[in-house]
């Protein structure tokens, strides 16, 4: 059984850099908008959104600022400050803001959304059972018909990542890293430091995950599509071709290249 996660210290890892997650999508050009150009195409104007795990609030204000009424539901309270901040510079409306854990939406009993986020939680959730319990919850939340779309980071991209950015490093890494082939977690301790409690899906596993809650399949796509192992180097090419890549990634994104390249999978699915 894999080993549990400690949310407190997932907690404290995120209130203690939110600069840094706020700029993630600044460093890491294509997982937003290839996201965003999926969600775009199965929501309908006005959505009442949940956006479970939403961090700071980038796909939150995004969203608010299409049209729709969004609720951030975050673990961290300084996302959630971030959030409120960024809001109020953009002058946008955010339904709500709620501080929380994604396996107790009992804050939200009797609310219903058109469409609900969960493009977090599944990194650091090693548990199934707690990966279920975020489902069995969400779905309760969620009118019929409605939309659910969830994130999971690919037990391919620590490899990925060990590629870019530390190569020489295979030697002391080889073991490790065949291992989240294997087990898909990382608890961190003092003889697995590095990133924080995070969880790494065998992109096989993802669609039957779903399919077990009686959700219909819309869409399964690599978010940063098949450009993964190259994204630095487009990001240097400037804006107008990084936007020819950005719109090459949307079109290639549901490819198995695709899914099995990329670093971050994201799922959508209907409610019956």
């Amino acid at each position: 059984m894999a080993a549990s996660t400690n949310v407190e210290r997932i907690r404290q890892y995120y209130n203690n850099d939110v600069q840094r997650e706020w700029d993630r999508h600044e460093r890491h050009r294509f997982e937003f908008p290839v996201t965003m150009h999926f969600l775009e195409r199965f929501l309908k104007p006005g959505s009442r959104i949940l956006d479970i795990g939403g961090g700071p609030g980038r796909y939150t204000l995004a969203l608010a600022e299409a049209g729709h009424n969004v609720t951030l539901f975050d673990l961290a309270e300084a996302n959630i400050a971030m959030a409120k901040e960024k809001a109020d510079q953009m002058n946008l409306a955010v339904e709500n803001f709620i501080q929380g854990d994604a396996r107790d939406l009992s804050s939200l009993d009797g609310e219903l959304f058109d469409a609900i986020l969960i493009m977090g939680p599944f990194y650091h959730l090693s548990q199934k059972g707690d990966r279920e319990k975020v489902i069995d919850q969400t779905l309760k939340l969620l009118k019929p018909q409605g939309i659910l779309a969830g994130a999971f980071i690919s037990h391919y991209a620590p490899i990925y990542d060990n590629l870019r950015n530390y190569p020489h490093t295979i030697k002391e890494q080889s073991e490790n890293l065949l291992g989240f082939l294997k087990e898909g977690t990382h608890i961190l301790s003092e003889n697995e430091p590095g990133f924080i409690d995070a969880y790494f899906a065998d992109p096989d596993e993802i669609v039957p995950f779903f399919s077990s809650f009686g959700l219909k399949e819309l869409a399964f796509f690599g978010a940063e599509s098949l450009i993964s192992q190259s994204e630095m180097k487009l990001i240097d090419l400037g804006e107008e071709l990084l936007a020819e890549w950005i719109g090459f990634a949307c079109r290639t994104a549901e490819t198995k290249g695709a899914i099995y390249g990329t670093d971050h999978l994201v799922y959508v699915g209907r409610k019956a």
